[in-house]
């Protein structure tokens, strides 16, 4: 089984693609890379539960070992294309509203799950330490 990951800036019902696009167009001006579109998914994500705003120990917007079935399809289609590579954006519509995609990485689902795990760990272990 494969899992994809991806990171997504996702705005609600109610935003617009011109304000989705404004975001997209913040991030093309700047470094682009995996971590200033974390930075701008925390500023900018309605989605809580993939930011540190939650106690999930999530940030950016990220979402792991995500596989067929468990997304909107819009979301998937995107996410699931394996035309895919590192680093690709867009903006895709779904009912919950817009997301701004980040492309991270396609695999196998057993190295998501200890990528998953090691990422925890190191999370858990720089918690400890500000403590």
């Amino acid at each position: 089984m494969y899992g994809m990951g991806v990171e997504s800036i996702s705005l609600t019902i109610n935003s617009t693609k011109e304000e989705a696009k404004k975001i997209l167009d913040e991030y093309n001006k700047g470094d682009k890379t995996e971590y200033s579109f974390a930075l701008l998914a925390e500023e900018y994500s309605d989605d809580t539960a993939s930011t540190s705003a939650s106690s999930s120990g999530i940030f950016g917007g990220l979402y792991e070992g995500i596989t067929e079935g468990e997304m909107v399809p819009e979301f998937e289609g995107w996410s699931l294309d394996s035309s895919r590579k590192y680093g690709d954006t867009g903006i895709v519509k779904s009912e919950h509203g817009y997301h701004i995609m980040y492309f991270v990485s396609s695999g196998p689902q057993y190295k998501s799950d200890i990528i998953t795990e090691l990422r925890n760990e190191k999370l858990d272990k720089i918690s400890e330490e500000s403590n």
